[in-house]
């Protein structure tokens, strides 16, 4: 009967992952969780939604993944609204919460997964399964201390209806994200570090010869994501340069720009193409979204890194960051005002220290463990 022994334990226990859908980021950063628990012996199944579900289809063409309930959130072309644009949207949000409750139900009678692994969705905690949500962002940062309190307050009120929290950061110093996944105040459910999540293989892996091009990256939400490429495309013509631009727009109905022959564009790369990408490009810009803060991280590569404006988190890590001299750091406004000297030497002068991959082990012991 559908529903029953639910939390049996299986020689193959059944996990369903599923990322949020702002950006590309947490459908990126859960690929190498998903090898990890398919090493592991797990059964898994993908739910997900927009580009991030086109992704995961590409990545992982053997597995099903089932459509996850949209967000569909857009930011503000003027960041000084994009707040008020998000407190918009945020009947919707709660909306889709609770779409996600009803979503997960009827894949809990249809498919009975032991355990759910949720990366940012906070409709996902349900009391038959081990319920565990990924998250970066233990401390919601704003702006406003009065506001990041109250955020903050609403934030552990959710993660504290999961069974456990997974943060991808490393526990001491140093690390990439700073009091945003070292609050001073935790929430009340058991709490793991478990180090950065990347696709990318590390600092192990033999480095191709790096040559003189120029890698751009772009992500996230639009409109920012194509405001951004149209910066980068103009900038790249006016100085002839010879670049790669990544778009971060998986479903292929985009429709390609037309450049001259020495910029060459792609709408997405598979994980493994984008790494030899990134690994032989000789300096690289790229927005400061923190899936990309952890593959290069992890890669132990240089880059510019840009945040969305308006994006209050973005803008902690670029700080955050800076300080720690981890990237180069430049604003949407100024960085396409500088020359390519200008900007290769800001590259060059900062010092990213690698950081190690632990997520295997983790993932095993806690199938083992339940």
């Amino acid at each position: 009967m559908p529903g029953q022994n639910i939390n049996k334990k299986l020689h193959k226990p059944r996990v369903l992952l599923v990322p949020l859908d702002w950006g590309l980021g947490h459908a990126t950063r859960c690929i190498p969780l998903v090898k990890a628990l398919l090493e592991a012996g797990a059964d898994v199944i993908l739910g997900a939604s927009g580009p991030g579900r086109n992704l995961l289809q590409q990545e992982f063409p053997q597995l099903q993944v089932l459509e996850a309930p949209a967000y569909h959130i857009r930011y503000s072309k003027n960041p000084a609204w994009l707040q008020w644009a998000l407190l918009k949207q945020l009947p919707r949000a709660l909306s889709v919460m609770k779409a996600e409750g009803r979503w997960l139900e009827q894949v809990i009678e249809e498919h009975q997964p032991v355990a759910v692994i949720s990366d940012n969705r906070f409709g996902l905690a349900h009391p038959k399964l081990h319920s565990v949500i990924i998250t970066h962002q233990l401390h919601i940062e704003t702006g406003s201390p009065w506001l990041n309190r109250m955020l903050q307050k609403v934030n552990h009120h959710y993660l504290n209806r999961f069974k456990a929290c997974w943060i991808p950061d490393a526990e001491g110093e140093p690390n990439l994200a700073g009091n945003l996944s070292h609050p001073a105040k935790m929430p009340l459910i058991p709490v793991r570090y478990i180090g950065p999540l990347s696709r990318f293989s590390g600092t192990g892996k033999q480095s191709a010869t790096e040559t003189n091009r120029l890698l751009f990256l772009l992500s996230g939400p639009e409109p920012q994501r194509s405001m951004l490429e149209q910066q980068a495309l103009q900038w790249l013509q006016k100085h002839r340069l010879e670049a790669t631009l990544v778009r971060g727009l998986p479903n292929s109905g985009y429709s390609l720009p037309l450049v001259g022959d020495k910029i060459v564009i792609h709408n997405h790369l598979d994980a493994e193409k984008l790494e030899e990408e990134i690994r032989t490009c000789g300096w690289m810009i790229a927005r400061c979204g923190y899936s990309t803060v952890m593959d290069l991280a992890v890669m132990g590569k240089k880059a510019l890194l840009i945040p969305t404006p308006g994006q209050t988190e973005q803008e902690y890590l670029a700080r955050h960051l800076k300080k720690m001299n981890a990237f180069a750091i430049a604003g949407q406004e100024e960085w396409h005002k500088m020359s390519p000297d200008e900007l290769l030497q800001m590259i060059d002068a900062s010092n990213i220290m690698p950081f190690p991959i632990s997520l295997q082990a983790h993932v095993r012991d806690w199938l083992q463990s339940h």
